[in-house]
C-alpha cells in the first residue's frame, strides 16, 4: 500500500505484482485502493481491457465513456466494461473514491452474472470492509489469482447490484437492462424478446427505456453489441463471419454493413487499423 501527501490527500491501493492476467485465469484481481485526492483527474483516458468500479465516497466525479459525460456524486458507483474507452474526473475541490479493477477472461461474465454492466448507479456507499479485506488478501500472496480475494470480489458485486436494484428509480429499466447485457450477445435477444421479458406494452417499455437510458432498445442492443465486436477485433483473430455471429448477428454480410454504417470502415479494415494503446487505470 501507498500513502502520500498529508492526511487530506492519499493514494492507497494494491496492484498484482504480474502486468498481465495468464490465460488459464477466468478472473483475477489488477487492484484494488483508496484514494482522495484534488480536482484533476483521477483516471487518465484509457482502452479498458478489464472491468473497473468506482465508488464516489465525497466529492463529485465525473466519467466520459465511450465520450458520454456522467457524473458520479457521492453514493454512486461507475462501473467500466471491457472495451470501453473512458476516463474518471475530479471536479471538485477534493474527491474521494473507492475503487477495485479486475480482468481475465471470464471478467466480463462475472460482471453480468453478478447484474451488473457500465453505466452509474446509486448504491448509497463502497462495501468498504469488502474492499478492505481484499486488499489485505492481496498484499498477503504473489500468485495472480487469490482465492480468498476472489470470494471477497463476489461479495462485492453481489452487494453492489443489490444496492443498485434498492436504489433505482425505475425498477422495471433495471431488470430490462440485467436481461439485454445477459443475454444481447444471442441472435435470439431482439427487441420483441425484450419486450415480451418486460410483461408491459411496448410502448410502456420504449417511453421508459428512452428516458432512462437516452435511446431506443435497439440503439443501445446494437451499440452494446458493436463495442463487444471491436473489442474480440483488437484483442483475437477469431474470423470476422465467426464474430457477428458472437456478437448476436447470425448473418456476416449484415454484420458487416451494420458496423460499416456506424464504425464508417468495414471489420477487417477496422482490425488493421493500430490499437491505440491499452494501458492500466489509477
Amino acid at each position: 500500500m501507498d500513502s502520500k501527501g498529508d492526511v487530506s490527500c492519499f493514494r492507497r491501493e494494491v496492484i498484482r505484482q504480474q502486468p498481465s492476467v495468464p490465460s488459464e485465469v477466468e478472473l483475477s484481481i489488477l487492484c484494488v485502493g483508496h484514494v482522495r485526492a484534488g480536482r484533476g483527474l483521477l483516471i487518465p483516458e484509457v482502452n479498458a481491457h478489464f472491468v473497473c468500479v468506482v465508488w464516489c465516497v465525497a466529492g463529485q466525479l465525473m466519467a466520459s465513456t465511450d465520450g458520454r459525460l456522467s457524473p458520479i456524486p457521492p453514493g454512486f458507483v461507475s462501473v467500466i466494461a471491457p472495451g470501453t474507452h473512458y476516463s474518471v474526473e475530479i471536479l471538485s475541490e477534493t474527491g474521494e473514491a473507492r475503487f477495485i479493477v479486475f480482468d481475465g477472461a471470464g471478467c466480463e461474465k462475472t460482471l453480468a452474472d453478478a447484474g451488473l454492466w457500465s453505466g452509474t448507479f446509486p448504491v448509497g456507499g463502497p462495501p468498504a470492509t469488502w474492499l478492505d479485506r481484499i486488499a489485505m488478501r492481496m498484499a498477503e500472496t504473489t500468485p495472480a489469482c487469490n482465492p480468498l480475494a476472489i470470494v471477497g470480489l463476489f461479495e462485492v458485486l453481489s452487494y453492489t447490484s443489490g444496492a443498485a436494484v434498492a436504489m433505482t428509480p425505475d425498477k422495471m429499466v433495471f431488470e430490462v437492462l440485467r436481461f439485454i447485457h445477459l443475454h444481447g450477445m444471442d441472435p435470439r435477444c431482439t427487441v420483441d424478446r425484450v419486450v415480451k421479458e418486460s410483461g408491459v406494452t411496448r410502448s410502456t417499455l420504449a417511453r421508459h427505456f428512452k428516458a432512462v437510458t437516452g435511446q431506443t432498445m435497439l440503439e443501445y442492443l446494437t451499440t452494446l453489441r458493436l463495442r463487444k465486436a471491436k473489442q474480440l477485433l483488437k484483442t483475437t483473430a477469431i474470423p470476422i463471419s465467426d464474430i457477428g455471429v458472437t456478437v448476436g448477428w447470425a448473418e456476416s454480410a449484415y454484420f458487416c454493413r451494420i458496423f460499416k454504417h456506424h464504425a464508417g470502415c468495414s471489420p477487417r479494415e477496422f482490425r488493421r487499423c493500430p490499437a491505440s494503446g491499452v494501458t492500466s487505470p489509477l
